[in-house]
């Protein structure tokens, strides 16, 4: 009788044993989902029901004509829409598309603590005697994670570049303004950057706005007012491009 009584609680003891061992095996377990939850939180994506910080995609990426930063693409401006007369893409600081052959006349100044290797997105514009003001072909992204009557700013830098040779029969200038589109379900804002005597060379840009929306499209083009001209513009987005303000 004494060895019947004393049996259970022998058992007792080693579940209890086991079952401490698998509280900590589940503990240890545990701990690399808690990391890729914080990591998924850090590079601007959503768990737990929790938005997290607003996303202004970079243009840093492969290089090539009609080749583009991730989440970045050609934005359709003319129909029917001209690939081969207005190109857009990825260019470098030193090169059209990326490519050794086609060299900017004067390459663009690095950027200090720009993301390496950085790529810019290219857009061009062509104009001629029937269209004076000009065609021109543009690229877009989105904004993500916005929250609506939150105001923001976002900073980025544009330029405009001279290439000999390659859009022929037009002449190679330098582009005269750049041209912004932020826009909505709702409604659009245009901004015009002027150009003018700045010939390869970065201008810093910062907009503020309210968000209206949880996204925001925004769309990048130049213009050149010179008939018979040809010009290439660009914008550099680097990580960390947009901020929430007071």
């Amino acid at each position: 009788m004494n060895l019947l009584q004393k049996l259970p609680i022998s058992l007792g003891l080693a579940c209890l044993m086991m079952l401490s061992s698998c509280s900590e095996d589940a503990l240890q377990t545990a701990d690399p989902l808690e990391g890729q939850k914080s990591s998924s939180l850090r590079e601007g994506q959503e768990g737990g029901g929790i938005v997290v910080l607003p996303s202004f995609p970079t243009t840093n990426g492969p290089t090539g004509n009609n080749v583009y930063a991730t989440r970045w693409e050609r934005d359709i401006l003319t129909s029917p829409d001209d690939l081969q007369m207005l190109p857009t893409g990825s260019s470098s600081f030193t090169h059209l598309w990326g490519n050794s052959n086609y060299p900017w006349t004067k390459p663009l100044p690095a950027i200090a603590g720009a993301t390496n290797p950085a790529s810019i997105a290219t857009v061009t514009t062509n104009s001629n005697t029937w269209s004076p003001n000009g065609k021109r072909s543009a690229v877009k992204t989105k904004l993500r994670y916005l929250k609506p009557g939150k105001k923001y700013a976002i900073t980025f830098r544009v330029a405009t570049t001279q290439f000999n040779g390659h859009l022929l029969p037009f002449a190679a200038a330098y582009a005269k303004q750049v041209y912004l589109v932020r826009s909505y379900s709702t409604g659009a804002v245009a901004e015009y950057i002027d150009m003018t005597g700045k010939q390869a060379v970065w201008v810093d840009k910062t907009i503020t706005f309210i968000a209206e929306e949880s996204e925001m499209t925004l769309s990048f083009s130049a213009i050149n007012a010179n008939a018979g001209e040809y010009s290439y513009a660009h914008i550099f987005v680097d990580k960390n491009a947009i901020q929430e303000v007071n």
